[in-house]
């Protein structure tokens, strides 16, 4: 983390910043307009811990059970950049993250990996608070009214994939179980960060006779193999038409993607002609979302600015 604040600077010599979280995020803020940040983490204990950058009377009112990393040790609160390092923390991986009077904490995955959780019981705190401050009954009821759009943006190959099969098929299709390795299942199991995240989102999308909420999710595209849909399902689809539909739905999918890539690169080639852009190695995926490269750069810009609907 100090390596990569040192090359941020461009100065090896460059000391970790130390502002406080709060006050961090405070100089962001615009006039009269206060932009709310969470961060999770997941306490090596059990629950999770939260920093939240607004100053409620009572944590426990807004995210109830979690650990408040940011409560005062020796007068201090944890700096911005220490409580970020907190969210990224994956075993075997990185050491955990050990804050004075509260425990060790690990990465935010390990509890709820779409940040859903602490969101919805912000906005859930928010409402009532904004409802009971309020005298006026008409402002009241009209904040109670007020539609709230939730944008979930996710980066997770198999969330693109899942968003695939559900756009091609209003009934899931029925998988045959392969022979599986006790071990494999568990080691999936165990592995798998986002199944309460993909719970509460699909709760929230099919969250009946909210009007007040309004949910889109946007996947970040992935050339997918039939293999990788396969691990998805948990197994081989039993018709023989839902494997040459899934299949077409990549092929086409996959197209798209190459031709974007294409394209962008060819007008790279004609604004800058002193070097060759190549669709196929200079946009390329990320590997990992945590180890950007210019090719990963290359790839989500044109993604984002040719195809948002992707």
């Amino acid at each position: 983390m100090l390596n990569y604040w040192r090359i941020i600077k461009q100065n090896p010599l460059e000391q970790l910043d130390q502002t406080p979280y709060e006050k961090y995020w405070s100089d962001y803020v615009r006039q009269k307009y206060y932009p709310v940040i969470i961060t999770n983490s997941t306490k090596s204990s059990g629950n999770y811990g939260v920093a939240l950058s607004a100053r409620p009377a009572s944590m426990n009112a807004v995210l109830g059970g979690s650990t408040n990393m940011l409560k005062p040790q020796a007068g201090m609160t944890l700096p911005f950049l220490e409580a970020l390092s907190t969210t990224e923390r994956f075993p075997l991986f990185s050491a955990t993250a050990s804050i004075e009077g509260l425990g060790h904490f690990i990465d935010g995955g390990y509890f709820e990996n779409s940040g859903l959780l602490s969101l919805m019981n912000f906005r859930k705190y928010a409402r009532s608070v904004f409802a009971q401050n309020n005298c006026d009954v008409i402002d009241s009821n009209r904040i109670q009214q007020q539609e709230d759009k939730l944008l979930i943006i996710a980066n997770s190959k198999d969330h693109y994939i899942a968003r695939i099969i559900k756009d091609h098929f209003p009934v899931f299709p029925k998988i045959k179980i392969e022979g599986e390795s006790d071990y494999a299942s568990i080691g999936k199991g165990v592995l798998n960060t986002d199944r309460l995240g993909n719970h509460l989102q699909t709760y929230y999308e099919l969250l009946p006779n909210d009007a007040t909420l309004s949910l889109q999710i946007y996947a970040l595209p992935y050339k997918v193999r039939y293999l990788e849909v396969l691990e998805v399902l948990g197994g081989q689809p039993q018709e023989i038409a839902d494997i040459v539909r899934i299949r077409e739905a990549l092929k086409a999918k996959n197209k798209m993607i190459q031709d974007i890539c294409d394209t962008v690169a060819q007008n790279q080639n004609q604004k800058y002609r002193f070097r060759m852009y190549s669709g196929k190695w200079d946009y390329i995926y990320p590997t990992l979302s945590r180890l950007l490269s210019r090719p990963s750069v290359n790839y989500y810009k044109a993604l984002i600015e040719r195809h948002p609907e992707l």
